[in-house]
């Protein structure tokens, strides 16, 4: 048995933030993924539309609180990081470390557009949590292949590649505008298809 040191550095810090990150957006949706449904079978939503509330507003109303919850956790988590390493060893180590954690904001966001499109059309949590989970998977998949990793959305998940320096901001941004523009096209879909659905 050889035991050598260990470095522990910012980097290392860094790494291990950008592993935590998926598992935390995945509890977010699971916690969330009913916020649509759950109002189905109360029958709740039903009383504030027959009062004159517009089911467009229901649909904005709720993918902001989405919005705000998941920029809150994702960003304190993040504030929480960057001191905690600042203070214990230099963050400048860490290249586009902004840049890397603003695309994997981005990508919450766009996971969160898909669960009010899909939240919108399934009537139990279970269907959103499957149609969620099934783009992402999907997306990841076809990533796989080189020439069309670039376009995906879960292209942006790959952060330590921007700190480490072994890739460039512009090979992210394809990427960044698909998934905000794939995610605008999410919420505005939410719209008429809940319009739609027998409440």
């Amino acid at each position: 048995m050889i035991i050598t040191t260990v470095e522990v550095d910012a980097m290392t810090s860094w790494v291990q933030f950008f592993k935590n990150v998926p598992m935390a957006l995945i509890v977010f949706v699971l916690m969330e993924s009913s916020i649509f449904t759950k109002e189905y079978e109360s029958g709740t939503l039903v009383l504030a539309l027959t009062k004159g509330l517009h089911r467009y507003k229901v649909v904005l109303s709720k993918a902001c609180m989405l919005v705000i919850l998941w920029t809150g956790f994702y960003w304190m988590h993040f504030g929480i990081t960057y001191l905690y390493n600042d203070y214990f060893w230099d963050n400048s180590i860490a290249k586009n470390l902004l840049y890397s954690v603003t695309c994997w904001w981005v990508f919450g966001l766009w996971t969160i557009a898909l669960q009010v499109l899909f939240s919108t059309i399934a009537n139990a949590n279970t269907g959103v949590l499957v149609g969620t989970g099934g783009i992402v998977v999907a997306c990841y998949v076809v990533g796989l292949l080189p020439k069309l990793s670039e376009y995906m959305p879960t292209f942006l998940i790959d952060g330590n590649s921007l700190i480490y320096g072994v890739k460039d901001i512009e090979d992210y941004r394809i990427a960044l505008v698909i998934a905000i523009l794939t995610g605008m096209i999410c919420i505005v879909a939410s719209v008429p298809v809940l319009n739609k659905k027998r409440i």
